[in-house]
């Protein structure tokens, strides 16, 4: 399906809210029990799935009738189905809201572009400074309100190394918060205004990938791993979309989570782990995609997932 990308993220005037009703839309049930839900927004590496400029197999097998592209990876995580959070802010930000409804603009709202508009989306948490994990926010300037929580060394790219956070003061308004992994700070617990059910702590991992705009790579909290707890029901949920080697170190906090969404290029290190198991990011080379691979038989196996865009995870 095509998608009008002049629509806005926002508004819930009628000439928007008539896009919103074109899109296939993902639902998010709401039962009468409140518990913690996670909605992968994205699945795929860098570039997502299939790549524009690419032929290989996986990507022309994804460019087939009926096949579910990958966009880049991120989630957005919710105490009840109704406000959100969302970790990283893919470039693919703008479709991934139109076909999720839970992210769209409340139906009630007068349909009129109003100055003021509610979005269920209310704070993001960046990962990293890589592109694929913040280019999204140019498409949300129109925020009249943005909490936005990264480490310092994260918060240093935007400020020097690229035009979004210029960008988004001109245009919005948004709450920087710095989260305090560096240095020898290697965890940081914080809560976000609204969300006092859920409690978060930001993980330094090592560097997956060599950052294009630094060359001293290996800066605690130039990336994280975030692990987010319901405090009614003490479950958990660990996302690390950025972690390919893992080691002991990793393991021991892996370990506690009740479902981990993991960097599907690590997928060796974390088999065994308790409680659920889903692989992200997820690159067109990667044999986990190819279901005659030897690699994605093993997996089925052993009752690992694999991320897929509009998936719901209810814990």
């Amino acid at each position: 399906m095509a998608f009008d990308v002049q629509a806005s993220f926002l508004p819930g005037c009628a000439p928007c809210a008539a896009l919103w009703e074109t899109a296939c839309c993902v639902r998010v049930a709401r039962p009468g029990a409140l518990h913690m839900k996670i909605l992968v927004l994205g699945s795929g590496a860098d570039g997502g799935l299939p790549q524009w400029n690419c032929r290989c197999p996986q990507c022309t097998a994804m460019r087939r009738p009926g096949r579910m592209p990958r966009t880049q990876s991120s989630v957005a995580v919710s105490p009840d189905g109704e406000r959100w959070i969302l970790l990283n802010v893919a470039p693919d930000i703008a479709q991934q809201i139109r076909v999720n409804l839970a992210l769209q603009p409340p139906a009630q709202l007068e349909a009129s572009c109003a100055a003021e508009i509610d979005t269920p989306i209310k704070a993001l948490v960046l990962m990293d400074s890589h592109w694929q994990s913040v280019g999204g926010l140019q498409n949300l300037r129109e925020s009249t309100g943005m909490d936005v929580y990264a480490t310092p060394r994260v918060f240093e790219d935007m400020i020097d190394e690229t035009p979004l956070r210029h960008v988004l003061t001109n245009y919005g308004s948004v709450r920087w918060h710095l989260l305090p992994v560096a240095g020898s700070e290697l965890t940081a617990d914080f809560q976000i205004p609204g969300f006092e059910m859920l409690r978060f702590t930001a993980i330094a991992v090592p560097v997956a990938t060599a950052h294009p705009l630094r060359a001293d790579e290996d800066a605690v909290g130039q990336s994280i791993a975030l692990s987010v707890q319901d405090l009614d029901s003490g479950l958990s949920f660990v996302f690390a979309p950025l972690l390919p080697d893992i080691a002991a170190a990793e393991l021991a906090w892996l370990q506690t989570a009740d479902c981990v969404m993991v960097d599907g290029r690590g997928e060796s290190a974390v088999e065994g782990l308790p409680g659920r198991l889903i692989l992200t990011h997820l690159g067109h080379g990667s044999p986990l995609l190819d279901e005659h691979s030897s690699a994605c038989q093993r997996l089925a196996g052993q009752d690992i997932e694999l991320a897929f865009d509009g998936m719901v995870i209810d814990l």
